[in-house]
């Protein structure tokens, strides 16, 4: 079964790949299907396009919203979902890492126009990266923690998945090449990628960049604030037509489709 594809896993993919060992590949998503159409007759012909079991639960988020406790101060709010990606090794930034840059806009935002909600959910890997190359300190996380439980609009989310902050939210803003990209597709909420210095999408998501709003600077961050406040959404049709380019089978059943072709 294909998940999630990077660059360097399409590249060895498509030289020599586990696939050819198999009867069948699962593929969940249509980056697994471009990749399958690179390789040799023999391995496409094994392809069979279901949908990832990660969707059913993405799918139950629609259908009604969740607020964990002390999330409550978000109803009746436009929620944003922040969400940025690790991508700190070795005390250097990758290119695709953007928390330096955009945390003090999403943050200021939020603290200015109390009509906003924010969730604010950070990887662990993250938060470990930061730590233990000596960016940050368990301290001044607790501190944000300590400051989004006080707040009135801003909640640390700290819930075992991203499934209750998509069932609130209105929007999202996250890196480029985190799995919110593709998790939160199907929701047809728009999202907002961030972007460091000139860069653009890495070849694995380059596909949706049609579908995706970007910012490039703080002030994008504020529009796209005021976007969500004023109910806008120009890519909304947009994303709705070319979905199915993209998901596969966004109805819950997933995990028992699979299962059924395993049996």
């Amino acid at each position: 079964i294909g998940g999630g594809v990077t660059e360097r896993y399409y590249a060895h993919f498509g030289r020599n790949g586990r696939i050819k060992y198999c009867d069948y590949y699962i593929a969940v998503t249509s980056l697994d299907r471009q990749l399958v159409k690179d390789t040799d007759d023999r391995r496409r012909n094994k392809l069979v396009e279901m949908g990832h079991t990660k969707f059913d639960k993405v799918f139950l988020s629609t259908r009604e919203k969740n607020y964990p406790p002390g999330w409550e101060k978000l109803k009746g709010r436009k929620v944003i979902l922040w969400a940025p990606v690790h991508g700190v090794y070795d005390r250097k930034i990758q290119w695709w890492y953007t928390l330096d840059l955009y945390a003090g806009s999403i943050l200021k935002y939020a603290m200015e126009h109390k009509e906003a909600g924010l969730v604010i959910r950070l990887q662990n890997i993250l938060i470990w990266e930061l730590i233990e190359q000596g960016f940050w300190s368990y301290k001044e996380l607790q501190a944000l923690k300590d400051f989004c439980r006080e707040s009135e609009n801003i909640v640390f989310d700290e819930e075992p998945s991203y499934i209750a902050a998509y069932s609130v939210m209105d929007g999202v803003i996250t890196d480029n090449r985190c799995s919110v990209e593709h998790t939160a597709l199907p929701t047809l909420k728009p999202i907002c990628i961030t972007y460091r210095n000139d860069m653009e999408l890495g070849t694995d998501t380059q596909e949706l960049k049609e579908i995706l709003y970007e910012a490039r600077s703080g002030e994008d961050i504020e529009k796209f604030y005021e976007m969500i406040l004023h109910g806008r959404d120009p890519m909304l049709e947009n994303r709705k037509d070319n979905m199915g380019n993209f998901i596969k089978n966004f109805d819950g059943k997933n995990t028992q489709r699979i299962k059924n072709f395993i049996e």
